[in-house]
């Protein structure tokens, strides 16, 4: 099982072609074995189209790439712009932090799914101060 919007639609639609015709006779008597199997297992093909969708939803995938459907919830810049971070500053730490505590870093929760910009995904050497909501281990 994967989770990609555009793989799980086209999976769906072929489940959904064979279960259209499932009362056609030539479907039902086609001697092709990998033919017979995929139209045995239909509906659960069909699910698991259906799921992978949902699951690409979530995960903000389509087709292997990665897609932004709302804005993100986080702002580096703010933490920039009020930590007073120099160049001198972030040439000797190597790990950054981001604290949902001052006022702009965290606007609120993704409305769906994972956010594609969140600190533990886009920026690794970034670290959250406290967890802080929308973030893995909240």
């Amino acid at each position: 099982m994967f989770g990609d919007v555009g793989h799980g639609l086209l999976l769906f639609l072929f489940a959904l072609a064979m279960v259209l015709a499932e009362d056609r006779p030539a479907v039902k008597a086609s001697q092709n074995e990998i033919w017979q199997t995929f139209f045995g297992g239909r509906y659960l093909l069909l699910l698991m189209g259906l799921f992978s969708v949902y699951t690409g939803f979530i995960y903000n995938e389509c087709f292997s790439r990665a897609t932004t459907i709302f804005p993100s919830g986080w702002s580096v810049a703010a933490m920039a712009n009020q930590s007073g971070w120099s160049d001198a500053f972030l040439a000797q730490h190597a790990m950054l932090s981001l604290d949902p505590n001052v006022t702009g870093v965290f606007l609120g929760p993704y409305p769906f799914g994972i956010d594609p910009v969140s600190p533990r995904q886009a920026c690794p050497w970034v670290v959250v101060a406290g967890g802080g909501a929308g973030t893995p281990d909240a």
